[in-house]
């Protein structure tokens, strides 16, 4: 295979990556909404938990970028972190929709819908294909 072949994103692993930026962004928004209801209730755990979110944040914002430079490791990491999420997200829509609290669920339903197709997008056919040819590329 041709360095130009290796080096060329495919269009499934550039959606992923957009996918993946989205994903993050509606997390952004969704912790901001989730100060703003803490502090409204008189609660200063938001003040507790950022740097716990600036961490996380910053570990995401990395994930996804070694990802777009076709790091095999970032997108193995990508997928367990998903995993975990998705196991999180279910336990947690099983007490939040017992108790109903809206930003709960929205939380658990973005973390559900967006963490499953940039997955499937980076592991399956020419993304996939890609990451391989990475690797070979590395080792030549």
């Amino acid at each position: 295979m041709n360095e130009r072949a290796v080096n060329q994103r495919p269009k499934s692993v550039v959606l992923a990556v957009q996918l993946q930026v989205f994903s993050l962004s509606i997390h952004l928004i969704i912790i901001i909404l989730a100060w703003i209801h803490l502090y409204s209730i008189g609660s200063n755990k938001p003040t507790d938990d950022f740097t716990g979110c600036a961490l996380g944040f910053t570990l995401w914002v990395t994930i996804i970028y070694k990802t777009y430079k076709g790091k095999n490791w970032a997108r193995i990491l990508y997928l367990v972190l998903v995993i975990i999420q998705l196991l999180v997200a279910a336990y947690f829509l099983i007490y939040v929709f017992h108790n109903s609290m809206t930003i709960g669920r929205l939380i658990a339903i973005t973390a559900i819908l967006l963490g499953i197709p940039p997955s499937y997008l980076l592991f399956s056919g020419s993304g996939a294909a890609w990451f391989r040819s990475q690797k070979k590329g590395k080792t030549k």
